[in-house]
């Protein structure tokens, strides 16, 4: 539950720590769909196209400001300060 959440956020992190934004965002949307108000954040920083492109030059998901809108919301419900 909450628990898990928030280790799959920390190992989500470790992934951005060690360059790897890729898995790093896939460990954010499933920390997000189990509740991390963190990873929701971190999410909607993805969807604005803020965590960097990858090796082709283009950013890691398709910029979505209305999803990236969604995360925040989902962030701040759940708790998120910023």
């Amino acid at each position: 539950a909450e628990a898990d959440a928030e280790q799959a956020f920390e190992q989500a992190l470790a992934q951005m720590d060690a360059g790897r934004v890729g898995d790093a965002i896939d460990g954010f949307a499933s920390a997000a769909r189990a509740g991390s108000a963190g990873a929701n954040f971190f999410l909607g920083l993805a969807y604005d196209g803020l965590l960097g492109e990858n090796a082709l030059g283009e950013p890691h998901v398709e910029v979505d400001p209305s999803a990236a809108a969604r995360c925040y919301q989902r962030a701040a419900e759940a708790g998120h300060a910023e």
